[in-house]
């Protein structure tokens, strides 16, 4: 009798399915977007370690599967077997998109002098996507112009186009960047 065959990847914890979307800055809506699957699906997951069935999906359907290949797609490596956790990839000449926190947004805003009407506009966001992160951490898909839109990657690339340098070292803070000598 010959063993089953191994999967391509490993199955992944709820753990880290957790903490792929926080450092992702993703809301399980938009995983369950991204892999296919339900919002349903991406809590009762990360909850109960459990994956729900799924009307009008085949049994062969993995929703596991999917949710890694999305967050792969974005970026997150999930480490051997014997390590748990995830990391961003350590690929050389290649940005990758870190969400940043409510209060280096404020900050950086504040260092520009702009107010949060001009932070929505240079981002292509809204007002209430802007106070609702400052103030409360929230990400609101309601709050956002266009469906499947990364309002916080939209926001960073604004401030960094308008000269902020996000530092992330043990303290994690914003900084206005020294201008280019030429």
């Amino acid at each position: 009798m010959k063993p089953p065959a191994k999967s391509a990847a490993a199955p992944i914890t709820p753990e880290q399915l957790r903490e792929a979307r926080a450092a992702l800055g993703w809301s399980s809506d938009r995983l369950a977007a991204r892999s296919g699957t339900t919002r349903y699906c991406v809590i009762r997951y990360e909850s109960f370690g459990r994956v729900a069935c799924r009307q009008g999906k085949p049994p062969s359907f993995n929703d596991v599967a999917s949710m890694r290949a999305a967050l792969e797609a974005a970026g997150i490596e999930f480490p051997n077997d014997d390590q748990h956790g995830v990391r961003w990839p350590t690929i050389e000449n290649q940005k990758v998109s870190v969400p940043i926190s409510p209060y280096q947004m404020q900050e950086a805003r504040l260092i520009l002098g702009w107010s949060r009407q001009s932070l929505s506009n240079a981002s292509d966001t809204t007002v209430g996507f802007v106070k609702g992160y400052e103030e409360f951490g929230r990400v609101s898909r309601l709050n956002l112009r266009r469906h499947n839109f990364d309002g916080l990657a939209a926001i960073r690339d604004a401030l960094e186009q308008a000269g902020i340098e996000f530092t992330n070292g043990n303290v994690p803070g914003v900084r206005l960047a020294k201008p280019s000598a030429e």
